[in-house]
């Protein structure tokens, strides 16, 4: 069997955020070939969420656009802060151009939440495969460093978010999609 690189994704978070995984198997069921880990933090007045994708560079692009119709129609996310980050795999987005399907799914997706993608970090081929939306303000950082050798298609990304959160417990799983 040929081994193969890609995919999958981690999110891990400081027990002191009171970060709870929320499954949505739905998503799984209808898109199984895109891995994606939700979590939600208590901050002082609402929630964050916190998404972390990965689609792989074959997904059909219908299948890219079922998953940003089912995202931009989850009612849990509501008034509530957001930042989904990940591997897009979309090499043609860019933030003004409308040049293909992937971009464009990505421009409305993000237009209907109100999110703006902050990562301007390009990679060897002068692309943007890793993006990361949010609707509250995030700061990206020029000192990113890596935990293991730096993939020049994804080169490491660092960026700033800023909330008074409620502290808690440990990360736990919550089979409740409702905060």
């Amino acid at each position: 069997m040929k081994p193969t690189r890609g995919g999958g994704v981690l999110l891990a978070a400081h027990n002191r955020l009171n970060a709870v995984r929320v499954d949505f198997p739905n998503l799984r069921s209808v898109i199984p070939s895109i891995d994606m880990v939700w979590c939600r933090v208590k901050l002082k007045s609402t929630y964050l969420f916190v998404v972390v994708v990965y689609i792989p560079p074959t997904t059909d692009t219908s299948d890219y656009e079922v998953l940003l119709d089912i995202l931009s129609s989850q009612n849990v996310l509501l008034d509530k802060h957001l930042i989904i980050v990940g591997d897009f795999n979309a090499p043609l987005y860019v933030e003004d151009s409308l040049d293909d399907c992937r971009s464009r799914a990505l421009k409305m997706f993000s237009q209907m939440l109100d999110l703006k993608q902050v990562n301007h970090i390009l990679n060897c081929n002068s692309r943007l495969l890793d993006l990361v939306f949010s609707d509250a303000h995030c700061i990206l950082a020029d000192d990113a460093f890596s935990l293991v050798n730096v993939d020049p298609y994804h080169p490491p990304i660092h960026f700033n978010y800023k909330a008074e959160i409620m502290r808690g417990g440990n990360f736990g799983v919550s089979n409740n999609n409702s905060p």
